[in-house]
């Protein structure tokens, strides 16, 4: 069971990372406009 959270946990944290990852690419793009 703890394995399982934790996969669940790291699943999270890339899925937070990748949105945030994509705001940056997003404001950066509209700043170079």
């Amino acid at each position: 069971m703890p394995v399982c959270r934790q996969h669940y946990l790291d699943g999270q944290i890339v899925i937070e990372a990748t949105r945030i990852v994509m705001d940056i690419e997003r404001s950066t793009e509209v700043a170079r406009c």
